[in-house]
């Protein structure tokens, strides 16, 4: 049996898949939002499948990815703001009993607030509203259509290398997009630490500038020769190896400052992860 350059990146990205659902099952199971936010990211993956599988690629489906990419780092990045802001319940208790009259014989602690938990409170909501960002990440899903309107607008010749270059331009945009909220998420996990945020990045920066090369060579090839654009083997392998360095790495990073990871040692996590031992 000969595995082809296309069945490594494709069994990387199910690796992937599996890898990054399997944490969130094991270590985000007490999370929600954690939990749906890695199974966004895992669906980057999952897009990518199909776009190994077949030999014609469609050059929008990486596009795709990077949306996901993008709406798994808002949500990671929400996540770490919404706790950062909650107010914690012992100071919350001991704000409401100062504010209580000590002469009256009862009062209704849920009536009766302080200022500062009320600062609290309304922080908290705050960190729980849609950022103006946040909707114009989700509004670039209608970039995936322009490629299209464009072609439609130029003759049947003109459009065979403006829809190319335009579905490659997309998905750079998106991808960039992607990795910068992924980043993000990485910065407010660990905000003191930086050498954590500068090692856990490192594969994230690198296998962007892998796709920002890869995508400006496919771009001037469609420019100046007009070809179609096609990955060859050498990228397949090297994508297919940047893909699991980078989940191996950013998923245990992302999960590390929750208390169903840190409190175990490796072992233990290994156990976790493989179900043989319960959480």
């Amino acid at each position: 049996m000969t595995i082809t350059a296309a069945d490594a990146a494709w069994w990387a990205s199910a690796f992937c898949v599996l890898f990054t659902l399997r944490c969130a099952f094991a270590f985000a199971h007490r999370h929600a939002d954690v939990f749906l936010a890695l199974c966004v990211y895992a669906g980057q993956f999952a897009v990518l499948i199909v776009f190994y599988r077949g030999e014609q690629h469609n050059t929008l489906l990486p596009a795709l990815a990077g949306y996901f990419s993008a709406v798994a780092g808002f949500l990671l990045v929400r996540s770490r703001h919404a706790r950062a802001k909650k107010p914690h319940p012992a100071r919350l208790e001991e704000a409401t009993a100062s504010a209580s009259p000590s002469h009256m014989p009862y009062v209704d602690t849920h009536e009766v607030s302080s200022p500062e938990a009320a600062k609290h409170e309304s922080d908290h909501t705050r960190a729980l509203r849609v950022r103006p960002s946040e909707q114009a990440v989700v509004l670039l899903l209608l970039l995936i259509a322009f490629p299209r309107i464009l072609a439609s607008s130029c003759g049947a010749v003109a459009s065979d290398l403006h829809e190319p270059v335009a579905n490659l331009c997309v998905a750079l945009l998106l991808d960039t997009l992607g990795y910068f909220t992924l980043y993000r998420a990485i910065a407010v996990s660990y905000p003191t630490e930086a050498w954590k945020r500068r090692s856990l990045s490192a594969p994230l920066m690198f296998y962007w500038l892998m796709n920002v090369a890869f995508s400006a060579s496919q771009i001037y090839k469609a420019i100046a020769h007009g070809a179609s654009p096609a990955m060859d083997d050498a990228s397949a392998y090297a994508f297919a190896i940047m893909k699991v360095i980078t989940v191996v790495t950013f998923v245990p990073g992302i999960l590390a400052p929750y208390e169903s990871f840190v409190k175990k040692k490796w072992p233990e996590r290994l156990l976790v992860f493989f179900h043989l031992e319960e959480d």
